[in-house]
């Protein structure tokens, strides 16, 4: 099985629900029973994680919270933290396991950039996972 390149690497997110159980880091700790939560029930959030270095990726697996999964999304990349290409989109997300494959890119960053929700609650990522 390939190595998830995301796993305990550094994560962000436009916004984060209070309290430290649903950081950005709890995307990416190999653990699907904790989540990232977006703060606000209004307007696009996303959360994404730094690989640390620009790797050759074309496949990234979003594993969704139950009920807290986005409907419409993007997976993007970057190699900056700037400037993004959206490499899978979807608005007919039903949450569970998203995988998405792509063209094989170069990318350092990858996010998750979520544009409906599934209800009128937060946005949230349980695992976020990145290979080669």
């Amino acid at each position: 099985m390939p190595t998830n390149l995301a796993l305990n690497q550094t994560a962000t997110a436009s916004s984060t629900r209070s309290g430290t159980s649903y950081t950005a880091a709890k995307a990416v700790d190999g653990s699907a029973s904790t989540s990232w939560m977006s703060s606000t029930t209004s307007g696009a959030q996303w959360v994404r994680v730094d690989l640390g270095a620009s790797y050759t990726i074309s496949n990234v697996k979003v594993v969704w919270p139950a009920t807290y999964y986005a409907k419409a999304f993007q997976i993007q990349t970057s190699n900056d933290g700037t400037n993004f290409t959206s490499r899978y989109s979807t608005s007919s997300g039903a949450g569970g396991t998203t995988t998405a494959t792509f063209t094989a890119v170069s990318a350092r960053y990858v996010r998750v950039y979520c544009t409906t929700r599934n209800n009128s609650s937060y946005y949230g990522v349980s695992e976020l996972e990145v290979y080669p």
